[in-house]
């Protein structure tokens, strides 16, 4: 019998990848858990075999409704659209307890590097929070963190603006360190791996990165193959960038500071992310496999 696998956020980039990663193995079904059940993404998701369950991550009861008969979990939180770690811990922590009340197996949880750091920025502390408490109730738990995704290179925060000039520029306060970056449809077959492997990766941390270039060195391959449009990286420091006024601009900036520092000493770890997926792509790869697309996007 083919085991049921909980995807929470399944209509968003992370959660979307890992859905259609477990869509194509008939050894697993995807129960897609979802805020609006009746968005496109949520009907193309069923549309390629999903079961799609209407949740909200403040509402215990519709989550052990909605877990109700799973073997595994995979779940992140959510901080994008208020920037309150105090309201990203207590949904967490509920999501937890959900899968503690309905007997999940496994639970890969979505989180981030993690040390004793007084200048860890706040938002980081949430993830850390709620992986502190699967870990405290005895959730059989893998934490798993992505390097920032390919794609949002091409939308989202990462997407560069055009100048005047013509060219497109990257305000990411990144300065010249590298970071470890990943397509996210390599992310989640990555994830869908870990959960065929039980013995081997719960009570592990796992960071997926596929390729580690600095803003620079992505701008330069893009020109390359995107040519004749050109990419550049400014030089904007996190202290300019959190002057820009936009919500969420300080926590940011706050972000990228902790990356040009703390996290930039993290091992390589490719290595393993090629074991779990084989076909994961470099940068370069990746540009040259959605070059077409790339180019209309950036007309």
């Amino acid at each position: 019998m083919a085991k049921v696998i909980a995807v929470v956020g399944a209509t968003g980039l992370q959660g979307g990848s890992v859905a259609r990663a477990f869509l194509k193995e008939s050894k697993y079904k995807v129960r897609a858990i979802t805020r609006n059940p009746i968005s496109e993404k949520a009907a193309a998701l069923k549309k390629l075999g999903a079961e799609v369950v209407k949740a909200d991550l403040d509402d215990m009861t519709s989550l052990v409704t909605a877990f109700d008969g799973c073997y595994g979990l995979f779940a992140t939180t959510f901080n994008n659209d208020h920037f309150d770690v105090n309201i990203e811990m207590r949904q967490g922590k509920t999501m937890a307890d959900a899968a503690q009340t309905t007997g999940i197996k496994h639970f890969i949880y979505s989180g981030v590097p993690k040390r004793d750091d007084p200048k860890t920025p706040v938002l980081f502390r949430g993830k850390r929070e709620v992986e502190d408490y699967i870990n405290e109730i005895g959730i059989p738990m893998t934490c798993v963190m992505f390097g920032a995704y390919m794609e949002n290179y091409v939308s989202g925060g990462f997407c560069p603006t055009k100048q005047e000039d013509g060219t497109r520029l990257f305000n990411i306060p990144l300065g010249d360190k590298a970071w470890d970056i990943i397509s996210v449809a390599d992310a989640g077959t990555a994830v869908a791996a870990i959960f065929d492997k039980p013995s081997e990766y719960i009570g592990t941390r796992i960071h997926l990165a596929s390729d580690r270039h600095s803003i620079a060195e992505c701008a330069e391959t893009l020109s390359r193959h995107l040519s004749p449009i050109v990419f550049k990286a400014s030089n904007i420091t996190p202290e300019k960038y959190s002057k820009l006024g936009f919500k969420g601009a300080s926590e940011i900036a706050a972000l990228f500071e902790y990356l040009q520092t703390e996290a930039t000493k993290s091992q390589d770890t490719t290595n393993l992310t090629r074991q779990l997926n084989p076909q994961s792509k470099t940068f370069e790869q990746w540009v040259i496999a959605n070059k077409e697309s790339l180019r209309d996007a950036f007309q």
